[in-house]
């Protein structure tokens, strides 16, 4: 079971990254190995992004490489043991499938960009905002692109809002249960414990 909000610190957050750095045996030097093998990663698929780009001429590309990889937050927290770095992979991640949806707009890509999605939720509840945009897009984009009808864009806006939610939901499904707040913070625990709620 995971821990209790209450028990451990920054434990409000989604687990994704501490369960599988929970898999690097060994002291925190190998679970920072594992923050930065992460930010490694981000600046790859940053790299696969900006190379499929044609609009960006080359000199461009690298200027946006060189920008995102020396963003002072990305320096900072890249190499942390936190959640940072596993979100900045996924987020990434997110990028790259949005343009790779905007190429072809198909089921498989709309899938892929869920599953990415509900790998953010369970990462950083930062990712709930994506739901204020990406259903639209992905009905639009499909709307634009795609002529045959027998598919409708709104079932792949369904499909982007169940299956993302069913792989990453379920965190703040229980937050809400526990807690009556799926997006329970630090401050909201500081709360409880000042006002003498136990929920450990």
């Amino acid at each position: 079971n995971l821990p209790s909000h209450f028990i451990l610190n920054q434990a409000q957050h989604p687990p994704l990254y501490y369960v599988l750095a929970s898999l690097f045996f060994g002291s925190a030097k190998i679970v920072q190995l594992f923050s930065f093998f992460l930010s490694a990663g981000t600046l790859i698929v940053f790299y696969f992004l900006l190379k499929d780009i044609h609009f960006f001429n080359p000199f461009m590309k690298i200027y946006l490489l060189f920008l995102a990889g020396s963003l002072p937050q990305f320096v900072f927290f890249g190499n942390y043991i936190s959640n940072d770095s596993l979100a900045f992979f996924v987020g990434a991640l997110v990028f790259l499938q949005i343009w790779n949806y905007i190429k072809l707009p198909s089921l498989s890509n709309v899938l892929l960009l869920s599953l990415v999605i509900g790998a953010g939720l369970l990462t950083k509840a930062t990712f709930t905002l994506f739901y204020l945009i990406l259903p639209f897009f992905i009905f639009f984009i499909r709307k634009k692109k795609i002529s045959d009808q027998t598919s409708k864009p709104i079932f792949f806006a369904f499909i982007f809002l169940i299956v993302s939610f069913l792989i990453g939901g379920y965190f703040y499904v229980n937050n809400f249960i526990l807690y009556g707040n799926p997006l329970i913070n630090s401050q909201d625990i500081d709360k409880f414990i000042i006002l003498g709620q136990d929920f450990i």
